[in-house]
């Protein structure tokens, strides 16, 4: 059996979209906690909640980004648009500037009810997402990439300096997909020479 169609292979596919699933639910939990912040206009309780909100987002974001209209609405930075006052920039990275720049959850309402609401859509989403092995196996290259040639700048939590939750997260949902395929990848690849099996 082709190690792209063994039953090992496939279950770890199953078992990673559980894995994505249960980091959604937490997602939804986690940016209620910034959004519930931001529509009581608790300016100091959204700035400790922005950083952890995220973490659950950068675990998965490999499928995260499957969804093109989400992946923006919900974590697009600033040089897509305009400028910040741009309507279309929305998500985190909005909220981010009025909270940490502007010190301020002033005009912010309307930006949290649709980060919410986001999520919701994606959670839906992702609940009818068949994964694809390959691009699970493609994920830890991803986000390490993202790490190293972006975010190591600052670029991504430019306002609120929290990169260090969005790198451990990444971090740790690139280890979840290595730990779910490194026995399946071992087993379909047994012929490759034992000193090669610390790449799996």
């Amino acid at each position: 059996t082709s190690a792209e169609a063994s039953p090992a292979i496939m279950q770890a596919t199953k078992d990673y979209k559980a894995y994505v699933l249960e980091q959604t639910e937490l997602l939804k939990v986690s940016a209620k906690t910034l959004t519930d912040a931001v529509r009581a206009g608790n300016v100091e309780a959204a700035k400790t909640a922005f950083g952890p909100s995220r973490q659950p987002w950068e675990r998965i974001e490999p499928i995260a980004e499957l969804f093109v209209k989400y992946d923006v609405s919900i974590d697009s930075r600033v040089d897509d648009f305009n400028s910040e006052t741009d309507p279309e920039f929305t998500g985190f990275h909005r909220i981010e500037y009025g909270i940490f720049e502007l010190s301020t959850t002033e005009g912010l309402t309307e930006f949290a009810d649709k980060l919410d609401a986001d999520i919701l859509g994606l959670i839906e989403d992702i609940k009818k997402l068949e994964v694809d092995p390959f691009d699970m196996a493609k994920g830890p290259q991803a986000l390490m990439e993202e790490i190293a040639n972006g975010k190591i700048t600052g670029e991504e939590d430019r306002y609120s300096g929290t990169d260090l939750y969005d790198f451990n997260g990444n971090l740790e949902g690139s280890k979840k997909i290595v730990d779910l395929l490194r026995q399946p990848m071992i087993d379909a690849k047994s012929d490759i020479p034992e000193k090669f099996d610390v790449l799996y």
